[in-house]
Parts: structure tokens; C-alpha cells; sequence
């Protein structure tokens, strides 16, 4: 019984063998030792949804060319520079204590703001939050001046669905500079545009608190991020620095 039995395994491996040879020849006489056989790439389920691969670039033409938006540098050039003005000022003792402590804690109160509000609450609805939450979540975000909370919980579920990818807003794989404050000075890739429409947004357009800070975000800014944190100091305790 075990003859038989190695018998035809043998007689397997010998048809396998012979098989794996005829594969051989035929691949070698294929144009270029190419293997003459078509080849399917193997499907990717995270981008069936919305049609071609982000990295496709079969269809282009031309190579993206990223392009700096000269008005988003120079407001950059002017934010830094006012604080490193700021801590020149504070070192050599020309501003109020108080008013170091104050600027402290409106910008760690942003910050929380932009993380737990429109990150976890707004973003990935990651807890529920009632209508006071949602207000002050979009006040205090405004300070911080990161853009509108509907255009910013669409760019990071845009970052979730496409990381590191042509789709993703802050591509880790364009450099470091990049993807920490070079996206927000470039325009924007084709692909981003292009997912960034398919991106389900109608949990944020059925807010109307997100609708109308998107409508009038501009006007807010310069109100609430801009005007109103630099009057307590002054009058509480007489800023002048």
C-alpha cells in the first residue's frame, strides 16, 4: 500500500515538474522575457467606492506641480514673526506677567477645543455633545484660526480614508515640512479635490451653528481671534506692550 501510495506522489511531482518546464520556455520566448500571460493586479477595496486609485496616474498627462499660494506664506511670515516678537518682548521683561499667563491659557483652551471638539466630537463622533458643547467647541475654535470646523472635520476624514496617499491632505510621504505647514502654503493636489467631493458631509450640514460659522467664518476670525483676546489684557490690567 505505501509503494503505491509513493508511487503517485511521484508520478505528481514529475507532471508538476514537467508543467513548471513548459512555463519556462514559453516565458522565454515571450518579447522582452516578459511572461506572456496577462497579469491582473490585485483589487483595492479602499478605493472601490470612489473609482481609481488616488496614486493612479495612468490618466495624466503631465506630473502634479505643487504651487505656492504667495498670500497663505506671507500671513505665515507675519503670525511667526509677531510671536517670536512676542517672546523677544517677554524675556526682556516688556510684558505683563499676567498677560504671559493669559495668552498661556487662551491658547491651550483653543487647542483643547480643536482636539476634543472638532476632532473626537465633530470629526469622528467619538461622544454626543448638547447645543452649548457645540457652541463653545466652534467659539473657541475660531480663536485658534485653523480654518472653518466644517472645512477642517472634511480634510481629516479626507486624511482617515486616503493616508498617504495623491488624496490625502497633509501626505506624509511629500516630507515632513510638508504634511506639518506645507499643505496649508501649496494648493491643494487634483485628488485631494476630486475625493474631497465624494466626503459624506451631511452630519455637519444639518448643523446649523457649523453652516454658519462656514458662512461667515472670515468675518468671525477677525472678531474673536483678532480683536477680542487682546482687550482683556488692556483693560483688566493695563497692557501696553
Amino acid at each position: 500500500r505505501y509503494r503505491g501510495f509513493d508511487g503517485q506522489c511521484s508520478m505528481r511531482i514529475l507532471s508538476h515538474l514537467t508543467t513548471l518546464e513548459r512555463d519556462i520556455r514559453l516565458d522565454n520566448n515571450a518579447p522582452n522575457g516578459l511572461n506572456s500571460s496577462p497579469v491582473s493586479e490585485p483589487s483595492d477595496h479602499t478605493f472601490k467606492d470612489l473609482g481609481e486609485r488616488p496614486n493612479d496616474t495612468s490618466k495624466s498627462e503631465e506630473p502634479f506641480k505643487p504651487q505656492w499660494v504667495w498670500r497663505n506664506i506671507i500671513l505665515f511670515i507675519i503670525l511667526h514673526a509677531g510671536g517670536l516678537w512676542g517672546v523677544w518682548r517677554f524675556i526682556t521683561f516688556q510684558v505683563n506677567l499676567l498677560t504671559v499667563m493669559y495668552a498661556y491659557i487662551v491658547g491651550w483652551i483653543t487647542v483643547e477645543a480643536t482636539m476634543i471638539g472638532v476632532h473626537r466630537f465633530f470629526s469622528h463622533k467619538a461622544f454626543k455633545g448638547t447645543f452649548w458643547f457645540k457652541l463653545l467647541v466652534i467659539l473657541t475654535h475660531t480663536i485658534a484660526g485653523q480654518n472653518s470646523v466644517y472645512i477642517w472635520v472634511r480634510d481629516h476624514r479626507l486624511h482617515h480614508k486616503y493616508s498617504e496617499t495623491d488624496a490625502d491632505p497633509h501626505n506624509s510621504r511629500r516630507g515632513f515640512f510638508f504634511c506639518h505647514m506645507g499643505w496649508l502654503l501649496q494648493r491643494k493636489h487634483p485628488m485631494v479635490k476630486l475625493k474631497g467631493k465624494n466626503v459624506d458631509m451631511s452630519d455637519l450640514e444639518s448643523e446649523p451653528l457649523v453652516m454658519f460659522q462656514k458662512k461667515y467664518y472670515f468675518l468671525l476670525f477677525l472678531i474673536l481671534g483678532v480683536t477680542l483676546p487682546v482687550v482683556p489684557p488692556v483693560l483688566l490690567w493695563h497692557e501696553t506692550g
